[in-house]
């Protein structure tokens, strides 16, 4: 019986090596996401330029004041990022955290964490090259949310007014509204 006694008590028990899998498996979880943010690319750049003229919009020119779009981002409403305005290249979300935006004086700015598909490889290659290069934003006008008037020249202006939009996305794209706009491929590795 002492010999079963010192078998017994001379094994190793295992759950000191189960507790060090599953703490593994646990951090490496928990610490994976963070470094990804870290390391992986995003997308990102100026989706609006506040007071400079869009191109010719059929016989109009647009210009959006600074603020159209602030209760969106201040709301967090659920803004998408998306290539080219389309709902099948997905690029980001305000409520996957996956989108940030950042309202300025000057401009509304936007930083994508890019998925791994292959539209967003395709975009972070059409990118590097210079292709696509622009930014755009989809947006919804609320009750006196614009106004209109001339330019200078005496065109036709219409201006989206401070707080007077509801944003439903940014998008980079080919052939924007706004030459001032800009998007780009970032990172921080």
């Amino acid at each position: 019986s002492s010999t079963a006694a010192i078998g017994i008590s001379a094994r190793p028990s295992v759950l000191p090596y189960a507790l060090t899998i599953f703490l593994s498996a646990f951090l490496l979880f928990l610490v994976q996401p963070i470094i990804a943010k870290q390391i992986l690319p995003w997308f990102g750049g100026a989706a609006i330029v506040y007071g400079r003229y869009s191109q010719n919009l059929g016989g109009y020119v647009e210009q959006v004041e600074p603020g159209f779009v602030a209760k969106s981002v201040a709301d967090r409403a659920d803004v998408l990022a998306r290539y080219q305005h389309d709902s099948n290249f997905l690029l980001g979300r305000v409520s996957a955290e996956t989108l940030r935006l950042s309202d300025g004086l000057d401009v509304l700015d936007y930083e994508a964490d890019l998925p791994d598909t292959s539209y967003a490889r395709d975009l972070e290659a059409l990118a590097a090259r210079g292709d696509v290069r622009h930014s755009s934003f989809a947006f919804r006008v609320m009750p006196d949310g614009d106004s209109w008037g001339f330019t200078e020249q005496g065109y036709p202006l219409r201006t989206l007014n401070r707080g007077g939009g509801q944003l439903v996305d940014v998008a980079p794209v080919v052939t924007p509204a706004y030459l001032d706009t800009t998007s780009g491929l970032r990172s921080l590795a």
